[in-house]
């Protein structure tokens, strides 16, 4: 994840990341081994359309929502079963011991039958020592099912970690539009085109716009009609200028 990090540069600040996402940043991120995946999805998501207008990119949606453990296992399916890999070795351990402890007992009991006190005494001591085996190998099971928990424990920590700091440098570089923030803006926009339609359909927009729309046909009637006027007025002194000759 450090790599990833590293493609965010979050020394650049909103503006300097718009200005180099779409060129540098994001082509280097959907390459990404773990990440690429993930933020092609977070990229549908992002603002883009004020970038030209000076403004940083916009997200809707946390990065969390799609760059998170479970993107991990998915990628890495060892993570799947590392949580219950340490009741492996604590299962391991009991059958080692329990199959040892018939094995001494299926011995002992094959010596009970015979009449040789030193022979059952043997068998005995056998049967204590091979018990006493078995159970260290119970014990050495379980601590290193508890080691083994401890570890896989902190090794997701690490990950979660990781991924946490990775999407609060995404999000240092953009400036996150809630859900509710964009349904406001969305109701102011339509107030005022609801207020703009009210006006419109209002007699005050209508006189309005007859005075200044009635001077405007006014002069174009009178320059279309001018010329007109004239040629008629010259046609009617020509054909005065005939009767009379």
């Amino acid at each position: 994840m450090g790599s990833a990090r590293r493609i965010l540069n979050r020394r650049a600040g909103e503006l300097g990341f718009a200005s180099t996402y779409e060129e540098r940043i994001k082509p280097r991120l959907l390459r990404h081994p773990l990440v690429g995946s993930a933020w092609k999805e977070f990229d549908d998501t992002l603002l883009k359309d004020r970038v030209d207008q000076g403004e940083p990119i916009e997200n809707t949606i946390r990065p969390q929502a799609f760059i998170n453990v479970a993107m991990i296992r998915e990628k890495l399916p060892g993570l799947k079963v590392i949580s219950s890999i340490s009741g492996y070795f604590v299962g391991t351990g009991l059958l080692l011991t329990f199959v040892g402890i018939v094995l001494a007992l299926h011995k002992a009991a094959t010596a009970a039958g015979s009449s040789d006190a030193a022979v059952m005494q043997s068998a005995v001591q056998e049967l204590l020592q091979v018990a006493s085996f078995k159970f260290w190998t119970s014990i050495a099971g379980l601590a290193t099912s508890i080691v083994f928990a401890l570890a896989s424990r902190w090794f997701v920590i690490w990950i979660e970690s990781a991924l946490t700091r990775f999407c609060e440098d995404a999000e240092h570089q953009l400036k996150y539009s809630s859900p509710n923030s964009i349904a406001a803006k969305a109701f102011e926009v339509g107030k005022d085109q609801r207020d703009q339609l009210k006006e419109i359909n209002s007699d005050r927009y209508f006189s309005r716009l007859a005075d200044s729309v009635g001077p405007l046909i006014e002069q174009a009637m009178e320059r279309a009609f001018s010329p007109v006027g004239t040629q008629m007025g010259t046609a009617i002194e020509q054909l005065k200028a005939t009767s009379l000759t």
